[in-house]
């Protein structure tokens, strides 16, 4: 089976996610990804900072969670939600009183508008855009005669 191709980018993608040791790559990307290093500076110097950081993490101490921790980590996971909960997905931002509020202004100012303002219906029910309407047409039949 012959090499595969490997360019930068495909090899910078298997030293995130593999790191610097060959016997964890892909198999039928291991060919190809060593010669693309052994001849290309570029490639060299990216499995040279794989490398470095491999060794840092081989270095770093790893610590076992205490059995408080595990159990307060599980319980929190399994707990049931409150009611609040709800309100808190639809409304992640803080307090949710604040746009529940506005909205009730908008709805009461609505309400307000439509009992103050005059109506847009004259006298025999019929809309005044239908006034405007008339307007125009006589308006253009007008400028019709005169020419």
């Amino acid at each position: 089976m012959g090499e595969k191709y490997i360019d930068l980018a495909r090899l910078e993608v298997l030293l995130d996610a593999y790191g610097a040791d060959r016997t964890r790559w892909p198999e039928d990307e291991r060919a190809g990804a060593w010669a693309f290093i052994e001849s290309a500076d570029q490639a060299r110097a990216l499995y040279e900072e794989a490398r470095a950081l491999d060794g840092l993490l081989a270095q770093a101490t790893t610590f076992e969670p205490s059995p408080e921790l595990k159990a307060a980590i599980l319980t929190e996971a399994t707990a049931p939600r409150g009611q609040g909960s709800w309100i808190a997905g639809l409304w992640p931002f803080g307090a949710a009183w604040k746009p529940a509020s506005a909205l009730a202004a908008a709805i009461m100012l609505g309400i307000i508008a439509g009992v103050v303002l005059p109506s847009p219906f004259n006298g025999n029910e019929q809309p005044l855009d239908g006034e405007i309407g008339d307007l125009a047409m006589q308006t253009v039949f007008e400028q019709d005669g005169e020419q």
